[in-house]
C-alpha cells in the first residue's frame, strides 16, 4: 500500500481517551485468530480505500476507547453492591471493548495517517464527552444503548462496502457488529436496572443519532469512497432503533 503525499507514513497509537489498560489473562479467541491470519496474509487495499479508512478508524477507536471508560467506571461504581449479575455482564462487554479497541489500533498501525489527524481525534473526543454529559447514570446508558445500535448500522455497511464480505476488514468490522448488537441489549437491560423508563429512552434516541450524523458528515467522502451512500447511512442512523 502506497501513501498519498499528503499522508504520514509511520504508524501512531490512537488515542482519544486514556483508558485502564487491563491485561486479560484470555482475550476473544478471534482476535488472535484475525491477527494471525492478517500478519500471515498478503494484505492488498487501494490507495483510496486505505485513505477513507484512515480517515473513519479514528472515529471509531474513540468510540471504543470511550466505551471502555464507561463500562469501566460503572463497574468500579457498582463493586461491592448487589448487583452481581449486571456487573458480570458489563465485564464482558468491557473485555469485548478492550479487544474491538486492541484490533482497530493494528489496522490503524498499518495505514497511512492523516494529516488532519488532530482535527479529527477533537471532533470525535468532543462528541464523546457531549455523550458523557447527562443528568444521571440511567441517562448515559440510554445514550449508550442507541450509540451501540447506530454502530452497528456502520460496521454493516462496512461489511457491505466495495471491500468485499471477504476482505479481512470487513471480517472484523462483522465481528464487532456481532458483539455491538449484544451490547444494546445489555446496555438497555443495565439502563432499566438503574431505574430508567420508555420515555427517557426515546428522549435520547434522535438527540444521540443526530450529534453522530453531525460528526459523520465530516467523512461523507469517506463512506462514499468505500461505496457506501452516505445519505442513505445518515438516514438509517437517524431512524436507528434499539432491538
Amino acid at each position: 500500500m502506497s501513501a498519498p503525499p499528503e499522508y504520514i507514513k509511520n504508524p501512531n497509537t490512537l488515542r482519544c481517551f486514556d483508558i485502564n489498560e487491563v491485561q486479560y489473562s484470555v482475550m476473544p479467541s478471534w482476535l488472535t485468530s484475525w491477527q494471525q491470519e492478517l500478519y500471515s496474509s498478503n494484505f492488498k487495499l487501494s490507495s483510496r480505500h486505505e485513505e477513507a479508512l484512515a480517515r473513519l478508524i479514528p472515529l471509531l477507536l474513540c468510540g471504543e476507547q470511550s466505551a471502555i471508560h464507561v463500562f469501566g467506571s460503572e463497574i468500579e461504581r457498582l463493586r461491592g453492591n448487589t448487583w452481581a449479575k449486571s456487573v458480570s455482564l458489563l465485564k464482558e462487554i468491557e473485555i469485548d471493548e478492550h479487544a474491538h479497541e486492541k484490533a482497530l489500533q493494528v489496522l490503524s498501525s498499518i495505514l497511512m495517517e492523516p494529516t488532519d489527524l488532530r482535527n479529527i481525534k477533537r471532533n470525535a473526543r468532543h462528541f464523546y464527552l457531549r455523550l458523557g454529559n447527562t443528568a444521571g447514570v440511567a441517562e448515559h446508558f440510554a445514550q449508550v444503548a442507541q450509540l451501540d445500535a447506530c454502530v452497528c448500522i456502520i460496521m454493516n455497511a462496512i461489511t457491505k462496502s466495495d471491500l468485499g464480505r471477504e476482505h479481512l476488514i470487513a471480517k472484523l468490522f462483522d465481528r464487532i457488529k456481532q458483539d455491538e448488537a449484544r451490547h444494546v441489549s445489555v446496555s438497555k437491560k443495565h439502563f432499566y436496572y438503574l431505574g430508567g423508563n420508555r420515555i427517557l429512552l426515546s428522549e435520547n434516541k434522535s438527540s444521540v443519532s443526530q450529534k453522530l450524523v453531525a460528526l459523520l458528515r465530516t467523512e461523507a467522502n469517506s463512506f462514499e469512497t468505500l461505496g457506501i451512500d452516505p445519505d442513505a447511512l445518515f438516514s438509517k442512523l437517524l431512524n436507528a432503533r434499539q432491538q
